[in-house]
């Protein structure tokens, strides 16, 4: 029996044109419902919002070829409602729409089972294998719920309204409170909530602007973003004029209640070598420290500003209604908004993001927040259900290469180590020989254990992995490394290493 069941589609007159691919653009001149093409108009979408569906997905259209552009230009809202899931890159492959239960959708039943819910529309190319219904996120949904249910009050599960030029503070600070508060022993994994500062740490007192020594014990966030064109920050910049991106990051730290921000252009003296040197070796302890990082993903260059701030957000929440059913956009599942970006091409960004115990992360189109534990979108509303661990299935495969101990299990003959070398190799410096430095926070993780069962060492930046169930220590340096290509040298590194050569390194 098909994981599908077919129980809500209207069953048609034999005189009414058969749904295809064609049907969602055609103008549906023959229906009462002028809003909508034939296909859409043979489902009654206010009962679709209406009905508490089963816990399996309902199939809409078993086939829709339409592209992306298509259903965009269509005059139909709900074609133009399902564009927004329906990506370029899939078209020319025949997809089936379904209507899934939210809390389902959203990987919450088991979290919140007596919650309230409502009904999401995923889509899914029919020549991939389909396991679960949480894998329709990778494209977004588009949620289903009642035209007088304006204020999306009506559900425990399911869309909330991404405000177009705003952030609501109030949420995020819910979310990071529900973390510091639920969760401190999977969100302090790499690191004590009372570790003694980095030596010589600098930062941004934001209530005046200005770069101070960090007290003793001092709570501070940090920032993750793309600097652009490489230089010294300018003396303008050092009286409290900073870019954009900067300025923005300063509005969030003090709109979460937090004092000090640290941001490597202006806390590390750009102007001594040794103590640049030094300082860079310590960025891995700066983020594992930070209590938050604000994570800057959008833009090509700390000109660009933070999304919501003083940035516009490209990507707007699409909303439509029909009938008396209000459409309105998910947002598509974090990496998708994330991959192609500037900041996760860039090689130091990696370690940043891995290192950090929670992530504020600013997209075009929304803010998603990323602990050690817990994954939540601007654009959804979950229940919070406090000391849930709040692992969602399919979401956290995607990006559990950001999190220490939860690497994704690597093939029987590869390490997690060497899996997340490959990772980082495929990043961009601008400096090469700053190839070891940007990775020195992950390596030192696995030193510590903290990532693995047993310890692991490097020597210039190669594994050097403990050979188990011996009688005396032993160790065996990894380096089965290649490149599918030619890579490029860096000559301040030994040639055996990885390290030494530019280019994505595979063992």
């Amino acid at each position: 029996m098909s994981y599908f069941q077919t129980i809500l589609q209207c069953e048609p007159d034999e005189n009414d044109p058969a749904p295809d691919s064609t049907a969602h653009l055609i103008p549906s001149n023959a229906s009462h419902q002028s809003e909508l093409c034939v296909a859409c108009s043979t489902i009654d979408w206010a009962q679709l919002a209406r009905d508490q569906l089963p816990n399996i997905p309902v199939s809409l259209f078993p086939e829709m070829r339409a592209t992306h552009d298509e259903l965009l230009r269509s005059s139909c809202r709900v074609c133009s409602s399902i564009a927004t899931i329906k990506p370029p890159s899939l078209d020319g492959q025949p997809c089936r729409l379904v209507a899934i239960r939210s809390d389902i959708a959203l990987a919450t039943d088991k979290i919140c089972p007596s919650g309230r819910t409502c009904t999401v529309i995923g889509i899914w190319p029919e020549d991939r294998k389909f396991t679960t219904a949480q894998e329709c996120i990778q494209f977004g949904y588009v949620a289903l719920v009642g035209s007088s249910d304006l204020h999306l009050q009506g559900f425990d599960v399911g869309p909330r309204k991404v405000l177009p030029d705003a952030i609501d503070f109030g949420d995020l600070q819910k979310l990071i409170a529900f973390c510091d508060q639920g969760h401190p022993g999977d969100c302090f994994i790499k690191s004590e909530s009372r570790k003694p500062n980095v030596l010589g740490l600098l930062v941004i007192d934001c209530s005046t602007k200005t770069v101070v020594s960090a007290p003793k014990d001092c709570q501070y966030l940090a920032l993750s973003y793309v600097w652009g064109k490489p230089q010294a920050p300018s003396p303008g910049e050092r009286c409290g004029e900073f870019p954009p991106t900067i300025s923005d990051a300063i509005q969030v730290t003090i709109a979460l209640g937090f004092q000090y921000l640290w941001v490597d252009r202006y806390c590390i003296d750009q102007t001594s070598e040794d103590m640049k040197h030094d300082m860079i070796r310590q960025m891995g302890e700066i983020y594992a420290n930070a209590f938050l990082t604000i994570i800057a993903a959008a833009g090509e260059d700390s000109n660009h500003g933070l999304p919501g701030i003083s940035a516009p957000r490209v990507n707007r929440q699409h909303e439509s209604q029909v009938q008396d059913a209000l459409f309105i956009q998910i947002f598509p599942h974090g990496p998708a908004a994330l991959d192609s970006t500037k900041w996760a091409s860039r090689a130091w960004t990696y370690q940043e993001c891995y290192l950090s115990k929670r992530r504020l992360v600013f997209t075009d189109q929304e803010v998603i927040f990323l602990c050690n534990t817990m994954y939540a979108s601007e654009s959804v509303k979950l229940p919070f259900v406090p000391r849930y661990p709040y692992r969602f299935g399919y979401l956290d495969q995607a990006l559990l290469h950001l999190i220490p101990g939860l690497f994704p299990a690597p093939p029987s003959d590869l390490d997690p180590l060497t899996v997340q070398i490959t990772e980082f190799s495929k990043r961009s410096l601008t400096y090469g020989t700053d190839s070891l430095n940007a990775f020195l926070g992950v390596l030192d993780i696995y030193k510590k254990g903290k990532a693995t069962q047993a310890p692991s060492y490097h020597i210039w930046g190669a594994p050097l992995f403990p050979i188990l169930g011996r009688h005396r220590q032993e160790y065996y340096l990894a380096l089965e490394w290649r490149h599918d290509s030619p890579g490029v040298r860096r000559p301040e590194f030994p040639t055996w290493a990885w390290a030494g050569w530019e280019g994505t390194v595979y063992f």
